[in-house]
């Protein structure tokens, strides 16, 4: 086990080679996933740190540097290639190997090694065992960094995937200008900030919402209960249309499992995609406003709704709207499009007069008929 004495040495033609070879791992050409890349990737470079063929450093920074190339210069994702300046490809990196590729358990895999080196360094006689088992457990680790990435519970679509989904509404001001009354209940019932905020905020973290969020009493509630606080600030309601936009649409697996790291994904992405879309809307002289009917519509597009045992989900070719009524937004009442709003939400007794009272406001507000309401409501859990 002498080679743990040279863990910190750095052997410059080894460390060349194994930084070639990960870029060439990397390459978008070889034929594998990128989980089987960067699973082939965190196995390499442990092994040659086993043997002190390549030291820490270049294994930290090379890998670091590989995976960088993969996700942000060789992906086959051409709308985050060409669409992403600098800041965002390294959010999006960062995300990626963080929350997705399990980067920190590859790193934290090292320490047992890095520790019994030390030891061995520090007290060469007898520490042989203690250095043999802080390598098995570095392996271990390993396997378990590797485990995490191949099961995958939590993965995400491309950004080019996500943005083409987006693209089949073309952005068309008249036609948005019509539906404006529709708009607003939903924006209304599922995120006021929504049309005052500025044409870069898109999250719950965006001054215009949490200065919303901390006003009055929520402020002494929050300094009083700060963990209840906090979890009330990222459950569903303070979700903004654009991040429940991107949920929706963006990921492939672990919507229900992975709560936590689904909303750093919206959190993230909301902003990365919304704003490098913005900047090419705006070539074409489109307003801000109309981008956000834009976005509205894609939302009203997408999203799945939920009455009784039902589930309307939608698909490449009908909404959910026209799933549940068999017409499309434009000939659906308001009173229609209010009871489809709240199937949006999850009721514990389903949706019902009760949910009817926690709106009135928005009835008041729009004008519509209550009555009329129940009898939609009646008529659609009766499915």
């Amino acid at each position: 086990m002498e080679y743990l004495l040279d863990l910190f040495k750095n052997n410059m033609p080894t460390s060349v080679v194994y930084l070639f070879v990960l870029l060439f791992i990397a390459m978008r050409d070889v034929k594998l996933t990128d989980g089987m890349k960067v699973c082939l990737m965190y196995l390499s470079s442990i092994l040659l740190l086993c043997f002190g063929a390549v030291g820490l450093y270049a294994i930290l920074i090379g890998s670091f540097i590989a995976l960088f190339l993969m996700f942000e210069v060789f992906s086959e994702d051409e709308y985050a290639n060409t669409m992403f300046g600098i800041v965002h490809k390294i959010a999006d990196f960062l995300y990626k190997i963080f929350i997705e590729y399990y980067y920190l358990m590859f790193a934290l895999s090292i320490c047992p090694m890095i520790i019994g080196g030390l030891f061995v360094q520090w007290y060469p006689q007898g520490m042989e065992m203690i250095a043999a088992w802080s390598v098995l457990v570095s392996l271990g680790l390993v396997v378990v960094s590797i485990f995490l990435v191949r099961r995958k519970r939590f993965s995400t679509y491309s950004v080019s995937y996500i943005v083409d989904r987006l693209q089949k509404n073309k952005l068309i001001d008249p036609v948005y200008a019509q539906r404006m009354s529709k708009y607003k209940i939903l924006v209304l019932m599922e995120d006021r900030t929504f049309f005052d905020r500025g044409d870069s905020e898109h999250t719950v973290l965006s001054g215009y919402v949490v200065g919303r969020f901390l006003g009055g009493p929520r402020f002494k509630n929050a300094i009083r209960h700060p963990y209840k606080s906090l979890r009330s600030f990222f459950s569903r309601g303070y979700g903004t249309i654009e991040m429940q936009l991107l949920r929706t649409v963006g990921i492939e697996r672990g919507y229900e499992l992975c709560k936590r790291r689904r909303k750093i994904f919206e959190l993230v992405y909301s902003t990365l995609i919304f704003n490098s879309y913005r900047k090419q809307f705006s070539k074409y002289g489109h307003g801000w406003r109309a981008v956000r009917c834009w976005i509205v519509q894609n939302y009203i597009d997408n999203v799945r709704v939920k009455f009784g045992n039902n589930i309307y989900e939608a698909d490449d070719d009908r909404s959910s709207i026209l799933k549940l009524f068999g017409k499309d937004i434009d000939r659906i009442s308001e009173e229609e499009f209010f009871v489809w709003c709240l199937g949006l939400k999850h009721y514990e007794g389903g949706v019902g007069p009760r949910t009817v009272q926690v709106y009135n406001f928005v009835i008041g507000e729009f004008g519509l008929d209550e009555k009329k309401i129940l009898k939609i409501i009646r008529k659609v859990n009766r499915r």
